[in-house]
């Protein structure tokens, strides 16, 4: 179910948050384990999940195509906050080689997802909204830059709220997930 608001918190690894979804429910979820991977992956399930029809939710099991689109927003996001971040140049005929070698990577020998590579990323392009990445793209960037000034990204204390109703639009991250849908096969 799309989400509606979330409330957000990493404590070095204390993961809580409060979700609730568009018709009004509300879900409570505590993660006292650090997890496996940094906080920003935690962001990018839930830009996942104020799409309309984006699987998102990594407490669902399976969630291997949860985790596949998580991984695959952080991962043009990476590209495009690390370029922003750091002043540094890749075109985007670069950025979609090394998301699609990654994601293939990912789905074969990480994850191990019987679905094709060309198949899933055709799926996540296709219900991808550029529009709600950019609504959301602050907090994915805010605890992106945070990660980096650390030796351990993990080791950070941080808290967001995200919101669909949240009137914000970052154009370069519009534009550029517009472009990057092209590049990668939609």
């Amino acid at each position: 179910m799309r989400l509606h608001r979330v409330t957000w918190s990493w404590d070095y690894g204390k993961v809580e948050s409060e979700i609730t979804y568009i018709d009004g429910t509300t879900e409570h979820r505590t993660n006292e384990q650090r997890p496996p991977t940094n906080p920003a992956h935690d962001i990018a399930h839930f830009i996942c999940g104020f799409h309309d029809d984006l699987d998102w939710d990594y407490s669902i099991d399976p969630n291997l195509i949860a985790e596949y689109n998580a991984v695959f927003m952080e991962s043009l996001l990476f590209y495009h906050t690390s370029i922003r971040a750091h002043e540094r140049y890749m075109s985007l005929n670069e950025i979609a080689v090394k998301v699609k070698s990654h994601m293939r990577w990912f789905a074969k020998e990480y994850y191990q997802i019987p679905e094709g590579c060309s198949k899933l990323r055709k799926n996540f392009l296709s219900k991808l909204d550029p529009s709600i990445v950019a609504q959301h793209y602050e907090t994915f960037y805010d605890v992106y830059v945070m990660e980096g000034k650390q030796s351990d990204p993990k080791d950070i204390k941080v808290s967001h709220t995200m919101d669909s109703n949240l009137d914000r639009t970052d154009k370069a991250v519009y534009d550029y997930l517009s472009k990057m849908q092209t590049f990668l096969g939609v």
